[in-house]
C-alpha cells in the first residue's frame, strides 16, 4: 500500500525524512488517494478544512475516513457529494435503544 501525506510544511518534511510521499497539493491529495483518512485536531485553522469542492475531486471509488471530529468537513459537503455521485442518503435503518 502506498501512503500519502497532505500536511503542513514541517509535518509534510517529516514524513518525507521517515519515507512517505508528501502530496503537491491539497486538490492533489484528493484527486489521487484510494482511502482519505482525516487525522487533525479541531481548531479555527482546521475547521471545515475538506469542502465540497474537495469531495467532488475524489474518484468515484474512493473513500473518506474521518478519525476526528465531524466539524473538519464542510456543513453539506458530504450529502452533497452523496447526491453528486447518485448515492443512496435514505435514513439509517440502524436503531439505537433506550433504556
Amino acid at each position: 500500500m502506498n501512503v500519502m501525506v497532505c500536511a503542513r510544511e514541517s509535518s509534510g518534511e517529516r514524513a518525507r525524512q521517515e519515507g512517505f510521499a508528501v502530496a503537491d497539493s491539497k486538490t492533489a491529495f484528493f484527486e489521487q488517494s484510494d482511502v482519505l483518512s482525516l487525522h487533525l485536531r479541531l481548531v479555527d485553522a482546521t475547521r471545515h478544512i475538506v469542502t465540497a469542492a474537495d469531495l467532488a475531486r475524489m474518484k468515484p471509488t474512493a473513500l473518506l475516513v474521518n478519525t476526528s471530529r465531524a466539524a473538519l468537513v464542510e456543513p453539506g459537503a458530504l450529502v452533497r457529494g452523496c447526491r453528486r455521485a447518485g448515492q443512496d442518503l435514505r435514513p439509517s435503518t440502524c436503531t439505537s435503544r433506550s433504556r
